[in-house]
């Protein structure tokens, strides 16, 4: 099978595939990365080695905050800004750490960012674009896409 060609999408690239009437995608930065990951994928299917439910979309994101500080570089900049700002999430907003990432949508992010802004001055678009961010890096760096639509606030 020859493998699709992989589309720019700003500064990364798409790529699709479809096994067994499944359409799978996923953006990585560089072409060969997408060859690379829809490769991987073929040859999983061939072998039946592909996992047709993935358990990492059961992750919770107060895990998948620890997953993501466990695995930045020792000496990053803001590596004890990031602890302390899951502490404070996990503290004040236990029932968004408590939710499976795939199920957060931007009516949960709203929510958090209007009980935020109750606590705090007006400088929270800073702290919830960081919240927003920070939850699109975990799903990538785990592999986890949500095609639903993004995680704008309104």
């Amino acid at each position: 099978m020859k493998l699709p060609t992989p589309r720019k999408r700003g500064d990364a690239y798409r790529i699709e595939i479809m096994i067994d009437g499944q359409r799978m995608s996923a953006t990585r930065d560089t072409i060969k990365e997408c060859h690379a990951w829809a490769s991987r994928k073929l040859l999983e299917s061939k072998a039946g080695q592909l996992s047709t439910s993935d358990t990492r979309s059961q992750l919770k994101l107060g895990e998948l905050m620890t997953i993501q500080y466990e695995s930045s570089r020792r000496q990053s900049k803001g590596k004890r800004t990031d602890l302390d700002y899951q502490r404070m999430i996990a503290r004040d907003y236990s029932w968004l750490t408590s939710m499976r990432v795939v199920d957060i949508t931007a009516q949960d992010l709203t929510r958090y960012r209007d009980m935020r802004l109750q606590k705090v001055a007006p400088s929270i678009h800073r702290h919830t674009g960081g919240l927003e961010n920070k939850i699109g890096l975990c799903k990538i760096r785990i592999g986890i896409h949500r095609h639903t639509g993004g995680l704008e606030i309104a």
